[in-house]
Formats: C-alpha cells, sequence, structure tokens
C-alpha cells in the first residue's frame, strides 16, 4: 500500500518518472532481480517540488461536485467500511478486488472490467478515497499508469476528514 502512496504524493510534487513495483520485492526475486547488501553511493542533488493541484482533490472539491453526473467518487476502502457510511453516491471498488494473491495488480482487462462494472470510465472525472488517502493513492496509480484515465484526483484527507 505504501507504494502507491509515494507514487501519488511524488507525482503531487512533480517528481517524474516515479513507478511502482507490481507484485513488490517477492516479485522482483522471482525474476531474479538484482539485490545488494551494499550501500551504494548516490549523488545529492536538489529537488525542488511543483505542485500538481490538478490531483488533489479538497473537502471543498468533493462537495462541489457531489450532484455532478461527469464525476464519480470512488470509495476503495473495504465493503463493510462502504457499508458502515461513504461520500454522497460513491461507489464500492475495494482496492483488494483489484490485486492478485501474490499482491500483482490484475491485467489490464480484469482491470478495465471492474472498473466499468461501477460505472467508472474514462470521460468522467474520478475522484478517490478511503479511510486516509493510502488505498486511493495505489488505485490512482491503477488509474493514470495502467488504464491511462485523463481525470483523477484522490481527496487525500479521505473518509477520516469527511467525517470530522
Amino acid at each position: 500500500m505504501n507504494a502507491g502512496r509515494v507514487y501519488w504524493l511524488l507525482s503531487y510534487l512533480g517528481a517524474k518518472n516515479v513507478s511502482v513495483l507490481d507484485g513488490q520485492l517477492t516479485a522482483w526475486r522471482a525474476v531474479r532481480g538484482p539485490l545488494t547488501k551494499v550501500k551504494p553511493s548516490v549523488k545529492k542533488v536538489t529537488f525542488t517540488p511543483v505542485v500538481n493541484k490538478r490531483i488533489l482533490a479538497s473537502k471543498a472539491y468533493v462537495k462541489s461536485k457531489l450532484n455532478s453526473s461527469s464525476t464519480v467518487m470512488v470509495d476503495s476502502r473495504k465493503a463493510e467500511l462502504y457499508n458502515a457510511g461513504k461520500i454522497g453516491n460513491a461507489v464500492s471498488i475495494p482496492f483488494e478486488k483489484l490485486v492478485t494473491p501474490e499482491h500483482k495488480f490484475k491485467d489490464k482487462a480484469a482491470l478495465q472490467a471492474i472498473f466499468k462494472a461501477a460505472g467508472v470510465t474514462a470521460n468522467k472525472e474520478i475522484i478517490l478515497y478511503c479511510q486516509t488517502g493510502t488505498r486511493a493513492s495505489h488505485m490512482y496509480f491503477i488509474l493514470k499508469e495502467i488504464l491511462k484515465y485523463p481525470k483523477v484526483k484522490v481527496y487525500d484527507g479521505s473518509y477520516n476528514d469527511w467525517v470530522l
């Protein structure tokens, strides 16, 4: 989960060439990717953030989109949390449905089918949330990098912020 969160945060800060290792370290070992215990020397650089506000949804923004037919809210929490309370007319797509038991992303066709069945299509603006922004950030990676959806935002405060 944290890889998706870091991916979204770095994207928000304007970092380029950010990726996620599909299947985690287990997958890397399975393809015999190189590993070392030696700490590499790295060149010090300065990173100057260029904030990408287009991928962040604030609470006020979410409120303004609750009745929009061109926007769909996606709750990526587990079904029992969604059933206990949701934001507006959000659809439920628990993050666990998007990955295999080996923690790899399902293939593109399977992912597309899951989102399409929930009414989440590339022609709509999509606002993702979960409890704290972590699962939503991982779902952001799937929608932007695998499915290439153009209008995706994360409500970073997510449900915890919503109910305050």
